[in-house]
């Protein structure tokens, strides 16, 4: 009976523990902030009238454009949307240069599964760049390869370094 208790109030600590808000990471929070950023200066686009239902929200963040993006051949959007919605990520990846945020994406995780940290810094040409990670299982990582590769792409561009490659230290 004592090992019974001892069982039942070890879950139910730890599961107190897991939905303690303190009881995430620095880094944790600093990956979300990142994530859910509104640049400054990032205008609301009023010329395109966006023909998807769907897209009726403010996509102006890191983590709505990437949801929104990742999903557009479900939602079934059309090509001016989807247009749309690449010129938006190109917007925010510009946004986040002009207030400062030197942003890089790469995606992780797959059979290996995630790291414990999904954001890092590194310093590339001698700028301060931060790694922001999109964790994947093994058969999802494709949703995200069309915003990556536009955002970094524009990011790559602005800081105006090339991308890394095998012999990048």
């Amino acid at each position: 009976m004592r090992k019974i208790i001892f069982i039942l109030s070890f879950i139910f600590s730890t599961l107190i523990f897991a939905q303690n808000p303190e009881s995430s990471t620095l880094y944790e929070k600093e990956y979300y902030d990142l994530l859910n950023y509104i640049p400054k200066n990032l205008q609301t686009d009023s010329i395109h009238k966006l023909e998807s239902p769907i897209l009726k929200g403010g996509l102006n963040t890191i983590g709505s454009l990437k949801l929104y993006n990742g999903f557009r051949e479900d939602f079934k959007l059309s090509d001016n949307d989807k247009k749309w919605l690449e010129n938006r990520i190109d917007q925010i990846a510009t946004e986040l240069f002009v207030d400062g945020k030197r942003i890089l994406i790469s995606a992780v995780g797959g059979y290996s599964g995630c790291p414990d940290t999904m954001i890092e810094t590194f310093r590339l040409k001698n700028i301060e760049i931060i790694n922001l990670k999109f964790c994947h299982t093994c058969t999802d990582s494709y949703r995200d390869e069309n915003f990556i590769e536009i955002f970094n792409r524009k990011m790559y561009s602005l800081m105006k370094i090339e991308p890394s490659n095998g012999k990048t230290n």
